[in-house]
């Protein structure tokens, strides 16, 4: 009897082992914020921004626009002052608006280039024939007279922190000075490292690399660093 006990408790505790090692490991935090961002919240970008951190991965704009290039201010005759671009060209822009998730902090990313009008489709817009010139991978350029003489192909970013809002370009423009020169951006960087197809969902996305200098609405600057862009285009 005392054998037949014997048994019947190392068969319990034998068996017990060989559930415990048919049960799957659960899931890791780490892929379960990957497998969220893959299927909710595609894009993604951080940065430090006055010593601290953000994240914003909440999508809720995009859109394009089309704006005259080589813009000079031109005099009518009453003495109005207006931008007047090349009747030949245009650029083209667009744009994309993610917040955090609060909704405290709104990271807009523009990115532009001029083409000739021979060059686009007119459909509303002017829209480039081969609008995949657009994104490439290296390096670009942070224009600071986007939206004023529009001299230049590049990318701009626009960041409301709370009631606070600043920008790479200048906002606040004067005729025909600007507040800040483009030499104040020859050390920012913004790099697209990797232009990829999501084959589970079809669309293509970049990954970005970028640090700038960032004006609020009395032109004073501040840095801008260790920022990471992922983003459906």
């Amino acid at each position: 009897m005392k054998n037949i006990i014997t048994f019947t408790i190392c068969f319990f505790i034998l068996l017990s082992f060989s559930c415990k090692k048919n049960i799957p490991e659960p899931t890791s935090p780490l892929k379960q914020v990957v497998d969220s961002l893959e299927s909710n919240n595609f894009d993604y970008i951080s940065f430090k921004f006055k010593d601290k951190i953000y994240i914003c991965n909440q999508t809720h704009s995009s859109g394009n626009s089309n704006q005259d290039a080589n813009r000079k201010v031109t005099i009518s005759s009453d003495g109005a002052r207006n931008w007047a671009g090349n009747i030949d060209s245009v650029l083209y822009a667009q744009s994309y608006g993610i917040s955090s998730k609060d909704r405290q902090v709104n990271f807009e990313f523009i990115i532009f280039k001029k083409y000739a009008k021979k060059d686009c489709v007119y459909n509303f817009l002017y829209y480039p024939k081969k609008i995949s010139d657009l994104f490439n991978t290296g390096e670009y350029k942070f224009p600071v007279d986007f939206g004023s003489q529009n001299t230049l192909d590049g990318v701009v970013i626009k960041l409301r922190n709370g009631n606070q809002f600043y920008s790479t370009t200048n906002e606040d423009l004067t005729w025909p000075e600007l507040k800040f020169k483009q030499e104040t951006q020859n050390n920012s960087k913004f790099n697209i490292v990797k232009i990829e197809k999501n084959m589970k969902y079809g669309f293509h996305y970049i990954e970005v690399t970028f640090n700038c200098q960032m004006f609020d609405e009395n032109g004073v600057s501040t840095t801008l660093e260790n920022g990471f862009m992922r983003l459906e285009i």
